[in-house]
């Protein structure tokens, strides 16, 4: 693009139409493109937008006074949004787009001159709200619309079972973002055997830590491979981590260090595989059963209390990860809010 606002498509870059002849507040200092391909925004120094093909207008800050003038712009993954940033750093948010911080007010050794979108696996629109369902509800009624999100359990009651509804229930969700989850637990409170061998090796009768880590590995593969069956995928799986010892029907031992060996080959599977591993659970539970044991994976948390679901998706109450998931709510059904 250049400063009148001509356009250029160079191999396969289609052009949509340019700014040429018509009056201008400012130069052209940017542009972005949709994910097809097949539109593209203009942004002028005075924060016009110009919008082409198939992308759409969300805004702008044509017309508004502004401390430096804009120099870029980068677009949501989806296309219902942008920002435009400013030499000065500030960022305007528009469309889905969100506002995450800025540079205004900051002194700067030089001015900025453009940004970049950072891409994550976190496939959720922040603050939409679903729900998660498991083997429980089989057989009985689903969640009713509106929904935005699910998480559906692959595993049956047990380690190692199956969920016979699963491929029912992700279709259930029909467009929503559907997700993965499977349920952990100590060697024992499964089926034991499953961890004498694995990726750790051929473990000791002795040998906890050697077995916990293969029955978390052989654990999340078996979910993975069930789910193939299914013809149900997802490139993000969450680890159900809770019931401690001592609950009243505990699902975890009392050796933390062997607790989280489980989680830690759970995790190793699902990166194997390529696939993106987060964790579930509280802040009272996870310490009773993992210890100290912070893997730096996305977090879906249980909210702790009545306050509002969304003051927990800052609050990195039992992992060093971001939190990408706040269950709110169980009834009827557990109830979720997307950070």
């Amino acid at each position: 693009v250049g400063a009148g606002g001509g356009v250029y498509g160079l191999g396969g870059a289609g052009s949509f139409g340019p700014l040429q002849g018509r009056p201008l507040n400012g130069p052209v200092v940017g542009m972005a493109a949709t994910l097809d391909g097949k539109g593209y925004w203009l942004v002028a120094a005075d924060g016009g937008i110009f919008a082409f093909g198939d992308a759409g207008f969300y805004g702008s800050m044509g017309g508004k006074p502004l401390n430096g003038p804009v120099v870029g712009m980068a677009a949501t993954l989806d296309g219902k949004g942008y920002w435009l940033v400013a030499a000065d750093g500030g960022i305007f948010a528009f469309g889905d787009a969100l506002f995450r911080g800025s540079l205004a007010s900051t002194s700067l050794p030089a001015p900025i001159v453009g940004m970049a979108l950072t891409s994550s696996l976190d496939p959720y629109f922040p603050g939409t709200t679903g729900y998660d369902i498991s083997w429980p509800q089989c057989g009985g009624t689903y969640p009713s619309p509106p929904f935005s999100l699910a998480v559906v359990g692959v595993g049956g009651s047990r380690t190692f079972t199956h969920n016979p509804c699963l491929a029912n229930e992700v279709a259930w969700f029909g467009s929503a973002i559907v997700t993965l989850y499977v349920k952990l637990s100590s060697p024992a409170f499964g089926t034991p055997q499953q961890g004498n061998t694995g990726p750790a090796g051929a473990c000791s009768a002795s040998d906890q830590l050697c077995q916990s880590y293969n029955y978390g590995w052989n654990l999340a593969s078996d979910a993975y491979r069930y789910a193939s069956t299914q013809g149900v995928a997802s490139d993000l799986w969450w680890l159900d981590v809770e019931r401690p010892a001592g609950s009243s029907d505990p699902l975890w031992s009392s050796d933390t260090a062997a607790n989280s060996r489980v989680v830690a080959g759970a995790i190793d599977a699902l990166t194997a595989l390529g696939l993106q591993a987060g964790v579930y659970s509280n802040s009272y539970q996870w310490p009773l059963i993992i210890g100290s044991y912070a893997p730096p994976v996305p977090m879906w948390q249980a909210r702790p209390n009545a306050a509002p679901a969304a003051q927990y998706c800052s609050s990195s109450l039992f992992t060093p990860g971001p939190v990408w998931l706040v269950q709110y709510a169980s009834s009827p059904f557990d109830q979720d809010l997307a950070c």
